[in-house]
């Protein structure tokens, strides 16, 4: 795996068929059958981490804005492994943490955060612009709001403003962030760069990717028909397809492992 540097070469992105989506799942699929094991404790890992450093508040949502763009860059490099004929190993979900690769994930996720803040900005502003500061404000307090005063009307055009907003900029943040490990990990390209690659990339192959989650939203219904225990296949497979999402629009065949 490559340092990332200013002087990284941009890599050249495939424009693949809407019908790869579902190609993506069967190559998630194949890697995952080949180790469900590893596999399940490296995704409940991936997980579990940010959610716990959460459990902390406001240090830990920080913390794990940072660490959370880390572990995915991890879960990356064992996915390559494994399709680059290594053994899938549970340590390597930590390998962002070492060399080189640790300064610019953390950057990456500086970015991330940074956008995350500005849209949940944008939503409390159309929100405050609807209802007033002091309503806002009491919504948001630990404290009950009396419902007598509150202004049902004027909430739910506020939801109708907001929602839109939340909605449309996590979206357009997912597609800066999608690829974006893979080049900065792999690749050696810089988070900024990587993030503005990543967004262009998708919106080229906005069709396969729409695929993709279609297909995950409907296997998401069907693992949580199983009393949630279906979420541990699905998890894994995700993870695998979105590697292969990478692997896929950005050229790279499996090989033998590098040293």
């Amino acid at each position: 795996m490559d340092t990332p540097t200013a002087t990284a070469t941009e890599p050249s992105a495939r424009r693949v068929e809407p019908g790869r989506g579902a190609d993506w799942w069967r190559e998630g699929w194949r890697l995952f059958a080949a180790s469900p094991g590893t596999w399940i404790a490296i995704v409940v890992t991936w997980m579990l981490i940010p959610a716990a450093l959460q459990l902390a508040h406001t240090i830990g949502y920080l913390a794990s804005q940072f660490v959370g763009p880390i572990l995915t860059a991890g879960v990356l490099i064992c996915a390559r492994d494994q399709d680059r004929g290594a053994p899938l190993t549970f340590e390597r979900l930590f390998a962002g943490f070492k060399g080189g690769l640790l300064k610019p994930l953390l950057m990456l996720g500086l970015i991330n955060f940074v956008l995350t803040v500005a849209v949940l900005a944008c939503a409390l502003l159309a929100a405050v612009a609807v209802l007033g500061t002091d309503v806002v404000m009491s919504l948001l307090s630990s404290d009950a709001p009396d419902v007598a005063s509150l202004d049902f009307y004027g909430i739910v055009v506020a939801l109708l403003v907001a929602t839109p907003i939340l909605l449309i900029g996590f979206f357009l943040i997912s597609m800066a962030f999608w690829f974006a490990p893979g080049l900065i990990v792999v690749n050696g390209m810089q988070p900024s760069r990587a993030m503005a690659l990543s967004f262009r990339t998708n919106l080229t192959n906005i069709g396969a990717l729409v695929v993709f989650d279609l297909i995950g939203l409907g296997f998401a219904i069907l693992a949580l028909l199983t009393l949630g225990l279906g979420l541990f296949v699905l998890g894994p497979m995700m993870a695998c397809g979105w590697y292969a999402t990478w692997r896929d629009v950005f050229g790279e065949t499996p090989a033998a492992v590098e040293p």
